[in-house]
């Protein structure tokens, strides 16, 4: 029984010229009948191309994950108004007591002063400006 050395093992730590030596001995060394069952092994010639890098006469590879287009991006805009309202609403009311508390004392402050204005130019107020505005 003639040895045999299967190229495809090794490859990944081989380089090209490295592979083609191996193979190359390969066939000097077995017989013509022991490749019957893989004839793409060898390098590459006139009569046999053996393929590019990736697709080496090698086995099919097990496990390749396979990669499909999303729906988002099929439809970029799919549920954008029915999202864009209520993240909208969402986020306002995360942040309006942020919002409100100061505006309510700032509002508070404001009609405090527009009394407080309106009192000092009425007659009961007159004797309170002219002390205020010394």
């Amino acid at each position: 029984m003639k040895s045999y050395f299967p190229c495809w093992i090794f490859l990944d730590r081989l380089n090209y010229c490295q592979y083609l030596f191996i193979c190359t001995v390969n066939q000097a060394v077995n017989s013509p009948s022991d490749y019957t069952h893989n004839k793409k092994m060898g390098p590459p010639s006139a009569k046999a191309y053996m393929g590019w890098w990736g697709h080496i006469g090698s086995p099919a590879q097990k496990g390749i994950t396979s990669y499909s287009v999303s729906p988002y991006v099929q439809k970029p805009l799919a549920g954008t108004l029915h999202n864009a309202f209520f993240n909208t609403f969402r986020r306002v009311k995360s942040q309006f007591l942020y919002v409100a508390i100061p505006a309510g004392i700032y509002w508070a402050w404001w009609v405090n002063a527009e009394e407080y204005n309106e009192y000092l130019y009425t007659k009961a107020g007159r004797e309170e400006l002219e002390r205020v505005n010394v």
